[in-house]
């Protein structure tokens, strides 16, 4: 699956305040277990140029930002469908008349996290996902949403971090957050987990 991401965030670091917005170009493999981030936005008025690739396969994660590249471990599992407890809030639409999409709206935890995530209901394709942690919140919107995935080679290691080694720090939840600026990218419906 592959189309944009629209992202708005604010986080605190110690006493610091941070505001983001960017938008992104996401492809989602489910079979590779690899989720691909590129794009570029602004934090507190700054700019700055992202690709960020989830190996889970690999338990990597390599985030190259204004061409400088970190490669850390990846702990994490992919997450590919919403959890089989989440809450159904409601089941809406977006549009009228007879341009209308029927969505489902969500609620669960994840790592921390209190998502409110909203999907298509037949094809449980993203529309929108608000994530509350603490001393952070993020709000993104996902756009023209396809199948497939037409460029894989956005999957391939960048060149700034085919020479680095591997660092491995335990960030805080919020860190983590400031850090990645997206850290919820993709949770998806499928068949086997509602």
């Amino acid at each position: 699956m592959e189309g944009s991401l629209g992202l708005s965030m604010g986080y605190q670091i110690q006493t610091k305040g941070f505001a983001t917005e960017a938008l992104f170009q996401l492809a989602f493999d489910v079979k590779g277990k690899r989720k691909s981030m590129l794009g570029e936005g602004r934090t507190n008025g700054i700019p700055f140029k992202t690709h960020e690739i989830d190996d889970y396969a690999a338990g990597k994660k390599y985030t190259v930002t204004n061409g400088k590249c970190v490669v850390s471990v990846l702990k994490v599992e992919m997450v590919s469908c919403i959890p089989s407890d989440a809450k159904l809030l409601m089941s809406t639409f977006v549009g009228y008349g007879d341009k209308k999409i029927d969505v489902d709206m969500y609620s669960f935890s994840f790592n921390g996290a209190n998502i409110t995530m909203s999907v298509t209901k037949d094809s449980c394709v993203p529309v929108s996902q608000h994530v509350i942690l603490p001393g952070a919140f993020i709000d993104i919107g996902y756009m023209g949403m396809t199948s497939g995935i037409r460029n894989t080679t956005v999957f391939n290691i960048p060149k700034p971090c085919q020479q680095i080694g591997t660092f491995e720090h335990q960030q805080n939840d919020v860190e983590h957050v400031g850090h990645r600026r997206h850290s919820f990218g993709l949770l998806t419906k499928s068949e086997n987990c509602l």
